[in-house]
């Protein structure tokens, strides 16, 4: 048990302050110490104390210290950010490529394979309770649907564009037309 030296009323040994007057408790405090809370560095919350009808002071709880909040390291937010961008773009590319030609879709995968590794650049570079890493997570899921759907339609041009060339390898050089070629390899 601790006794206080203010006004001699033992405590427990895990109090602080002094149940009956409130002073804090310990051999070495000093008055600067009394008025401050502590030793002047650190600020104790006595919001949580509550005084009882005699004096005593009631509920107490640790006291509270300011923590700082983990940062991002320099740059992880930007490239979430550019990971969403590019996921987005590679996947609006990639969905709207058979509608106009095949072969942006090869751009939207490309779009999207680079947004995935920013995405996970950023990612790793943002603390795990921060907004920036909501947005590293949007852009990774875009990322990954354009890749996808970028990739499957990437692969059917490349084998239209193999069965074009075969097709105009077998056939003879007098009955080529090569405006229906082009046409078939844009289209």
């Amino acid at each position: 048990m601790k006794k206080c030296s203010k006004c001699g009323v033992e405590n427990k040994n895990s109090a602080v302050v002094c149940i009956e007057c409130g002073a804090p408790l310990g051999a070495t405090a000093t008055s600067a110490e009394r008025a401050s809370g502590g030793n002047g560095s650190e600020a104790l919350d006595y919001s949580a104390m509550e005084q009882s009808g005699n004096g005593k002071m009631l509920n107490y709880q640790q006291p509270v210290y300011a923590q700082q909040a983990p940062t991002a390291s320099p740059g992880a937010l930007g490239k979430a950010v550019a990971s969403l961008i590019l996921g987005l773009a590679g996947l609006i590319i990639s969905c709207v490529a058979p509608f106009v030609s095949g072969i942006p879709a090869i751009l939207g995968f490309l779009l999207s394979v680079i947004g995935i590794v920013y995405a996970v650049k950023g990612r790793n570079g943002i603390p795990v309770n921060s907004s920036g890493r909501g947005v590293a997570t949007a852009g990774m899921v875009f990322s990954i649907l354009g890749t996808i759907i970028g990739g499957l339609i990437s692969l059917v041009v490349i084998c239209t564009l193999v069965g074009v060339i075969a097709c105009v390898c077998s056939t003879p050089t007098t009955n080529i037309d090569y405006y229906t070629i082009a046409s078939m390899i844009i289209f």
